[in-house]
Formats: structure tokens, sequence, C-alpha cells
């Protein structure tokens, strides 16, 4: 790949502004204290930052709220990281665009602007963001939630704030709108990929606004964060119509993705590390009012108006002020790029002349360097709206935020400016693909009726040659690729074609997991951490797609860092259940197989109980399992579903006792229903206890063969607690401990079992984010002395043997907010970090702790050795 020549000049304003904290707008005129709050969906893959006033994205410089930092154990900020825990960003910022006309004015209301990327300042908050979540054991369930994290805020545009209209050289006028956003993520392993933002955009004005349009505006940096060079300046840019249908590929489904990555996803040495930017995350947008076009522009941003560039139509309005190609200025012409009906080329195909489709020439000069790779922002919208908006009603805007892995598959792949189909062929959009289709597909179901008025989508007629059972004509399959509110806006369509149908929010979804805290809890002593849960809020809730509870087993995983990718499976427990296939004897022949399993108590009644369906595993005619109902004699076999392994089970021949056992059963009545459901306990052993843990359950389904879909399981790590194996707080309390030290002496380093050097870091005792290559070098502050044995309430005080106070260290669990870093990381556990309250990395010698807490003082020694 090429170098870029183009600096990035957009991460800071480029011209002056009246800014408060933060390089926020301020205004005198403000009555009520405006709410600057971000928030992070981290429910599944997708960790995406959002803000109170109407940003997306951290812009580099928003703090991320402490809970959800707290929540991941982490203490930087991620904006739209993906795959969730790799340190690799896909977003700068962005957010939505509204513009419209009023009387006689041209007016667009945003978060952050097209050309210097720095937030504008024309929308404003004033409530904090608020959660929900459809987890029945979540401390922020609601029945009224869609999502397993769902967020609300409120935000307006009705203040004389902002910046300088560049075009019009006037202060910003609002369009006097109120936005009330609700944004919702997923864990299940086919949604956990993407986070949809709805807004409802309400005219808050006297007078109507006409000619509406909307657009989600983004200044995408795909790098990782991790890397010390400037990764954000060799991204590309391009436009996804069509992907393959996930049920029958030989159909295309309208896509209409606006996508972002980076050029090449930073290869080394012939292959790529596991925080390299290979992904592309995209923008789709997912419902809209009436209306008559559909837009996707990009450009880029410069200093000099000659690299101010972006595709343009021949004839088109210029979109800058300063007579350049690219970045919009003011009002006017942004609203203009957001109307013009353009599908720009990709950024690949910068240096392509295509004077002849009716675009205007490449640059003259860069324009390689441009189609290798630059700073690119984006916007996609559609407008303007076929009716105006008057004062007092509202409209829906729906947009999808998408990642998928592995665009980049061969590090090899050369780029030629002047043939770049060749790099576009090499390039893998099937996880994109696969995450902007569910994303559409969750949003409104296919097939689905929401409304009543009979119209359940689009559809086609696929294996219109298969037979049933019977030998009968099975008839076409219908292949529903919408809802009931129809086709997807883009490029194409019917101009003010109506609206119809709601949105659904919902879609095929694996048994929701154990929370901790409610449904299951963790009992810690020292080398060994006990589990309990229950499976009233998974075992009994019906799968919402299909309305059957296909709850099939749990997952025990344990991580020593909480990101998806870090779990190691522990256990697994499952139903012991069989799928019968039935053979059809209709020449070709095949096995049929149910939809839902067999348990084994169920096939025991039905064929006695000696029978055993491990008698007949194979698909063979010749040792089937042969079954007569009413005069037809049925041949089957059955495959076991998942492991069949319950609380015992054979393993090269011996009986096993699993380590998660089902140790009750309890019941869950429901209207004229009664369900069953499980009481489960596992223990984890042998464990050092030294070293926390954090322990995740999952739940999964059988799948759903109707639909083509494998057996759906909750995320790893999101149900899931940290625990020590050592004393709680409260065991301390009750038994009456004393307080330990470990290590005691701290050296430096020293002598491993097999006679090597090593240190405490080394040997797992100290940051173990950075043993994962995760984040940098140890550092002086990593180091710990831990005390363990401590009640939840303690303080602890370091001196010298000549009493000069070292350090304070005050143990509360829960942690408060306030509290020191993570030195507390447990009921009984808190640390020193070798470091005094003056900040110095102390020296070698003894020094003496002194403990007190409301179960008395306790005193000793102990000793560093650098």
């Amino acid at each position: 790949m090429l170098a870029a020549i183009i600096t990035r000049t957009d991460a800071r304003p480029l011209r002056p502004t009246s800014r408060g904290p933060g390089n926020r707008p301020i205004s005198a005129k403000t009555t009520a204290n405006p709410v600057f709050e971000t928030r992070l969906h981290y429910a599944g893959q997708v960790w995406f930052a959002l803000t109170s006033y109407g940003l997306i994205g951290t812009e580099e410089e928003n703090r991320v709220h402490r809970k959800d930092l707290q929540a991941l154990r982490i203490e930087y900020s991620p904006s739209l990281e993906f795959p969730s825990g790799t340190r690799t960003e896909y977003l700068y910022g962005g957010g939505l665009w509204v513009g419209g006309i009023v009387g006689q004015d041209t007016l667009v209301s945003l978060p952050m602007d097209g050309v210097s990327s720095s937030f504008a300042g024309e929308f404003s908050g004033f409530d904090t963001i608020s959660e929900t979540s459809s987890l029945r054991g979540s401390i922020y369930y609601s029945r009224d939630a869609a999502a397993d994290q769902e967020y609300y805020v409120r935000y307006s545009d009705t203040l004389i704030i902002g910046d300088i209209d560049e075009l019009d050289s006037r202060p910003h006028r609002p369009l006097n709108i109120e936005i009330s956003q609700r944004s919702y993520a997923w864990s299940d392993r086919f949604s956990r990929q993407f986070v949809i933002i709805e807004s409802w955009i309400r005219n808050m004005g006297g007078r109507p606004i006409n000619k509406m349009a909307c657009g989600i505006f983004v200044d995408t940096d795909a790098y990782s964060t991790l890397k010390a060079d400037i990764g954000y300046i060799d991204d590309v840019t391009g436009f996804q119509p069509t992907a393959p249908n996930l049920t029958f590929p030989q159909f295309r489904d309208p896509m209409n993705v606006a996508w972002v990555a980076d050029n090449d996803g930073d290869p080394v040495g012939g292959g790529y590390s596991a925080f390299a930017p290979r992904a592309a995350a995209g923008v789709r947008i997912l419902h809209a009012p009436p209306h008559e076009g559909f837009s996707f522009n990009w450009w880029l941003i410069s200093a000099t108006d000659a690299q101010n560039w972006g595709p343009t139509r021949i004839g088109s309005r210029t979109p800058t002020a300063g007579g350049g190609l690219g970045a919009p200025e003011g009002d006017r012409n942004r609203y203009a790029s957001m109307i013009n009906g353009e599908i720009d080329y990709g950024q690949l195909y910068a240096a392509i002349d295509k004077t002849a489709e009716g675009w205007r020439p490449p640059l003259r000069a860069g324009a390689c360097d441009v189609a290798d790779g630059l700073d690119a922002r984006l916007i996609l919208s559609v407008g303007p709206f076929c009716e105006p908006l008057f004062p007092g009603d509202s409209l829906l805007f729906t947009y999808a935020v998408a990642c998928g892995d592995r665009l980049h598959v061969r590090p090899d792949l050369q780029f030629d400016c002047q043939n770049p189909d060749a790099y576009v062929q090499g390039l893998n959009f099937t996880d994109l693909d696969f995450a902007a289709t569910w994303a559409g597909w969750i949003y409104d179901t296919p097939g689905y009726d929401s409304d009543g008025d009979g119209y359940r989508g689009e559809y086609r007629l696929a294996n219109c040659d298969s037979i049933d059972f019977f030998g009968r004509g099975w008839g076409c399959d219908t292949s529903f690729y919408t809802g009931d509110m129809g086709q997807l806006p883009g490029p194409g369509l019917s101009p003010c074609r109506p609206s119809r149908g709601a949105p659904d929010r919902a879609g095929p979804a694996g048994p929701s997991c154990p929370q901790a805290g409610t449904d299951f809890t963790i009992e810690t002593r020292p080398g060994e951490i006990i589990l309990r849960w229950t499976g009233l809020n998974t075992e009994t809730v019906a799968d919402p797609l299909t309305n059957e509870y296909d709850f099939e087993g749990y997952r025990l995983y344990v991580a020593r860092i909480n990101s998806a990718d870090q779990y190691a499976l522990a256990a697994s427990w499952d139903k012991e259940d069989y799928r019968r296939y039935v053979y059809d004897p209709e020449p070709p022949g095949k096995w049929i197989p149910e939809q839902r399993p067999s348990t084994i108590e169920e096939l025991k009644r039905a064929y006695g109980p000696g029978f055993d369906p491990n008698d007949y595993r194979t698909p063979s005619v010749a040792t089937c399992f042969r079954d007569t109902i009413a005069g037809s004699e049925r041949c089957m076999y059955f495959a076991p579903v998942e492991y069949n392994r319950d609380n015992q089970y054979e393993e090269n021949g011996h009986l096993v006792t699993n380590m998660i056992q089902r140790v009750g059963d309890s019941v869950y009545v429901e209207g004229n229903d009664t369900l069953t459901y499980g009481l489960y306990e596992a223990h984890l052993t042998n464990l050092n206890p030294a070293l926390g843990l954090y322990v995740s359950l999952t739940a999964f389904d059988y799948g759903n063969l109707a639909l083509q879909l494998d057996p759906l399981e909750s995320l790893p790590g999101s149900c899931n607690l940290y625990a020590i194996p050592i004393n709680s707080a409260d065991v301390v309390v009750d038994s009456g401990l004393r307080v330990s030290v470990f290590p005691n002496p701290y050296k430096i380093s020293f002598e491993g079992s097999s006679g090597e050097r090593t240190t405490y870091f080394a040997q797992g005792y100290e940051a173990p984010e950075k043993q994962a290559g995760l984040v940098g070098n140890l550092i002086e502050q990593d180091r710990r002395i831990w005390f363990i044995n401590l009640p939840s309430k303690a303080t602890i005080r370091i001196y010298t043997l000549d009493g000069d106070l070292v350090r304070t260290i005050d143990h509360e669990w829960p942690r408060r907010d306030d509290a020191e870093g993570f030195l507390s990381d447990y009921s009984s556990r808190a640390a020193w970090d070798l470091v005094s309250r003056n900040t110095q990395a102390v020296v070698s010698g003894v020094y003496i702790y002194h403990i007190d807490s409301p179960q008395g003082t306790q005193t000793g020694k102990l000793v560093i050795i650098k």
C-alpha cells in the first residue's frame, strides 16, 4: 500500500469557537444546565459509545461513564470497538443530521460537522441516559424493553449556539426539533455485531418543516489503539448495495450499507495480529418516512481546497463554500448533499476516470493516494420527505451500526489504483453482510405481520421441485426477506411509497443466560469457587419467534480477563435428548428430521422402558428402528442433540460425573401452563487463591431446522461474576479470620520452580490484562502486595520503621465510585501498588502495616527487596 500524503487536519477544529469544558459550545442564554454524558453499549461484540447530546463515538476526548468501564473492568473509553476487548477502533465520531426548509431558510441540525469533524454543539441534552433490559434477571429489567441492553435519551436543537455557518456567515439557526432516541444491543450470536438506533423527531417550533431529510454522518477511523503509529489516515469507504440471502444464497437482497475499513488490515510478517483492524464497520438505514430519494456521499478534508475532494456528479451543485469538491460547508450545502440522490462510487475507485458515467474527473494529483486510503467521512441519507412535519408532530428514523470481521483475509493482496477490481474481489464482506442482514431482520422480522393488515413482507419462491415425506409435491419454499414494513430504504425504490407495518425489534433468540446476583450466585473458599443458579428466567421463556420452549443446556466459562474471546469452556450440561430422523423412501431417498427433540424419558414412554436410542444412531435403512403408527411403518434413527452431558455421562467407556449438577427441580405457573425448571450447582476446585477469575454462565437452545438456525447461545461474559478463590468478607467476619499478606517478602525477581528467573507479573499475580498482550508493558504502578481476609470495610496504613506514614488505602466493598483505582477488587481483598502517598515508588526495606476495621486492629511487617 502507498503511504498517505494528506495528513489528518480534522482531529481538532479548524476555526476558533466559543467552547466550554471538553471543547463543548457554551451559551449565556441557556436556562438549564446541559448534561454531557457518554454511555457504552457492550452487550455484544460491538462496544459502541453514544452521548446525551446526539454525538455517537467519543471523538477521542469524551469519557465513557465509569459504571460502564467498571462493568467491563477497563480504564479506557471505547468509541466503536470491534471485536470487543481487542482495542481495535472504527469510529472517531458522528451523529444524526436533520435538515429541512422552514419558511425561506434551509436549516440543518447536527452534532458534528463534516469539515473539521469537531463537536458542533447544535444539539443540547438535559437528561441523563436511562437504561433498561429485556433480561428478567437484570437490575434494569423492564417488561417493555426489547433488547438485552437498551438506552433512552432526549436532546434538542432549540438554542442559538454552535459554530458560525461557513456559507452564509451567520450564527446557527435552530431547526427547533426534539430527538427521542432509543438504542438497542443484544448478546446472541446472530445479533451481537450491531446496535440499532431509533429516533423520534418532533417539531417543537411554530412553523412546519418542509422537504425534510435525515442522514447519518460518520468520521470513521479504523486502527488499533495499541499501536504507536497513527493508524486512522489510511481508511477506505464504499457502498454495499446487495448481499446474498442468508437462507437462499442464490438470491441477493438489497443491503445498501455504507462501510469503512482500514485499507489493508495492517498485516505484519505475512499475517494479521490479534488486534489488527481487519473488520469493516457500516451503517444501514432501517426505516424512514416516505421519501423521494436515497444518497450516499463521501469526501476527504484537507487544509487546501485542491485536496478537499469527493465524487461529484457533473452539473451537480458544488458542495463546498471554498470551491473544492469535498466537505459540504454551511447548512445549504449540507442539505444539498443529503438530497442529491447520488450513490458515490467507492474510494478504492478514486483514481478511475468515470466521466463517461456522468462523474467529474478524479484529482489530477494524488488520486492514487486517495484510492489507497485516506481519512474519509461519509453520510448516508434519505430525503426529501414527502410530507411536511407540522408543529407538534413526530416522525421515525432508524439506522443500524454493524460490524463484520475478516474483511481482509489475504495479507499478500496488492492494490493497484488503476485496476481496483482485483483488490475488491479479494475482500470478504460475508460477516458484514451477515450482521447488516440480521439488523434488518431484527428490526422488522421477515414474514411477520405486526399490524394485522394481511401484509407480511416481500418474499420469493424457492426449491419448487421439493417433495414431502409422503411423496407428494412439497411446493415452493416461501423466502421472506423483509417484514411488513416493506423493503428498507435504498436507491431505485418508488418515491413516496407509503409506510406500513411496525418495528418488531425481535428475532430468534437463545435462552437468556442466568443473571449474576439474581439467577446465580457465587460462594468462594480458599482454592474453590462454588456456583449456584436457577433456570427460572432461562428455561421458562419461549422463543419470541417460534413460541417454542427450546432450552437445551448451560455452559460454564472462566477467564482471567473480561473479554469474550478470553473465556475458556470449563463445563457443559445439556438435556439427554435426541432428534428423530425419519426415512423417506421416495427417490432419491432422504432422512427428514423432526424439529423438536425428544428427551430420553419421552422416548422410553413411547417405545418402552428398555429402549435405548444409542442403539439406532446410524442413518442406515438396514439397522434403523422401525416404528409402526396407524398401520404405517417408519424407519428411524436418533441423533443426540449436543453431547447429552447431564449429571452423569459416558465418555471413552467410563461414567463421568459432570462438574455441573442439576440438584433439584421447581415449577413455574404462568396462566394455564405449569413449567418445570432446574436448580444447579457447580464446583471449581484446585484454584490458585491468589488469582481472580471471571465466571460466566451461558444458555443455549437446540436450534431451529425449519429456519436453518444453528443452536443459539448467549455470549460468554454477558452473565458473569468476578470471584477470587479466597474467603469472602462475610466468612472472614463470621470465622474471625486474621489478615494475610502476600507476596511477603516482595521481590522484583526471584527463582522459579524450574530454576529460571521470574517475576510476580510473569506468574500472573499482577496486571492480568497486560499478560494477554492487550495493553502495554508492565509499569511500576502495576506491582501488587495483596492483603486478604479483610472485612468489607477497613483502612490499611503503611509505615516505615521510623513511623513515617507511607500510604493509606481505604478498602470498602462494594467499591465506591471515588475509590482509588482498582486496589480493592473483592470483598475481602485489597492491594498496595508499592507507591507512596507522594506517588513515588518505594525503596527496599521493612515496612509496618496497620489495619483498622470494625473487627479491631491488626499489625504486621512486610519486606520489599528490589
